[in-house]
């Protein structure tokens, strides 16, 4: 009797492609792409169609075989690394499963499959169909593979920050952007950056795995309770069985109680944090833009600031209060000339610093200092989200000293309903 021994190559990329369905699809969308460009190329031959048809197909292909790159490299972290994956986690913690050995569905690392899936759509980009029609393409197969890796390594980079340790997440993001912006300058140096980015986010991710299951960061709830015995500790107060109404979790307490508790959950990050990942995302969109056209980022991103503008005033002030309503209406300012409420107003403060600021920001360094658009866009971002952190009074602050009425808002409107 003869033991069938499995094809280890074709097992191991079959484990790393998406599922089939997908797969189809992907294969299905360039075929007819293929298809077409055929199409015209022999109406070319026969009638004489216009040739740059021909280049706007083959730049369309191009594309697709890029976001497919981008979509792969975002899937082999997604779909393999437990963090995304609850029941896949669950399920680990409780087998004898422990960090440091190879996990079940496969590793989230890059392994010699991914090489072989990613080097083979990368080679369709190397085809010489520009010798029938000429075309200028950018669009290789290295540069298929740097996208494929800088897509793998962002989402890793992601991985890690939510896992720990977050230093190492926030260098190899860094490292990211460094590399796409310094590949315009010199296409060595951006690659050794993104090699840089690619060690340093799996040195963060080898890290990670010591605070397996992350449990504060799959499960909000598990945080909240965290955070709500973290808070009992530093008070003094342990963790005894009685009954004790000051401790409580104010979810449990009821309208009205429930809005009048001076626990508020925890951040998930600090202010410092996300000043950090302002700056970060300020040289991200100054990476992306950096190869774009002037023109076109003259055009586009100003439109976008003024749109983003408008949506942050506007879903800051839907918020503003919740549960703690001004102590007068609109009305009754106007009636009695009492048209501010500092006390209360000063929630408003935040959102127009949020749109006055950049705004000036924006002029200024337009029209007077003339800096170009790849550079203060990005600068008024990360103005506008600084802006948002440190402007204003904190929300645990405003709500206790407000001169506001409490209502039944978003988080006690079931409860208020449930008593009534």
């Amino acid at each position: 009797m003869t033991q069938h021994i499995p094809n280890s190559l074709t097992g191991a990329i079959r484990r790393s492609l998406p599922p089939p369905l997908y797969v189809v699809i992907a294969v299905v969308l360039l075929c007819v792409v293929e298809a077409i460009w055929f199409s015209v190329w022999l109406s070319i031959r026969k009638i004489g169609a216009p040739a740059d048809v021909l280049n706007a197909f083959v730049q369309i292909r191009d594309g697709l075989i890029a976001f497919l790159l981008v979509a792969y490299g975002v899937f082999r972290v997604v779909a393999f690394h437990p963090l995304f994956l609850r029941d896949y986690s669950t399920w680990l913690e409780r087998t004898p499963w422990q960090p440091g050995l190879p996990l079940p569905l496969g590793p989230v690392r890059l392994a010699w499959p991914d090489l072989i899936v990613a080097g083979g759509l990368a080679l369709l980009l190397e085809d010489q169909r520009e010798l029938l029609v000429p075309l200028d393409r950018r669009m290789s197969a290295v540069t298929g593979l740097l996208l494929f890796m800088q897509a793998h390594a962002t989402m890793l980079a992601i991985a890690v920050w939510l896992s720990r340790p977050r230093g190492l997440a926030y260098a190899a993001a860094f490292l990211i952007a460094l590399g796409a912006r310094l590949s315009l300058w010199s296409p060595l140096a951006g690659v050794a950056a993104l090699v840089a980015a690619i060690v340093t986010a799996h040195v963060g991710l080898n890290q990670s795995w010591s605070r397996f299951p992350w449990v504060e960061t799959s499960d909000w709830l598990a945080r909240l309770k965290t955070g709500w015995r973290t808070m009992q500790m530093q008070s003094g107060q342990g963790f005894a069985d009685d009954p004790a109404p000051d401790r409580v979790p104010p979810t449990q307490l009821g309208w009205p109680f429930g809005i009048c508790s001076p626990y508020v959950a925890p951040e998930m990050i600090s202010t410092r944090e996300k000043m950090l990942l302002a700056a970060l995302l300020g040289f991200w969109i100054h990476a992306l833009l950096a190869p774009v056209p002037p023109d076109v980022v003259h055009g586009i991103s100003w439109f976008i600031l003024f749109c983003g503008g408008m949506v942050v005033l506007v879903s800051r002030l839907a918020t503003i209060g919740d549960n703690h309503l001004h102590p007068i209406n609109l009305a009754g300012r106007f009636f009695t000339l009492r048209w501010i409420v500092p006390r209360y107003d000063m929630i408003v403060i935040p959102p127009l610093c949020m749109v006055v600021v950049p705004g000036i920001a924006a002029f200024v360094g337009h029209d007077w200092l003339e800096i170009r658009a790849s550079v203060l866009v990005p600068a008024i971002v990360t103005l506008t989200m600084w802006t948002g952190c440190l402007v204003g009074p904190s929300s645990a602050d405003w709500k206790l000293t407000a001169p506001a009425r409490l209502v039944p808002g978003r988080q006690n409107k079931s409860q208020f309903e449930e008593l009534s």
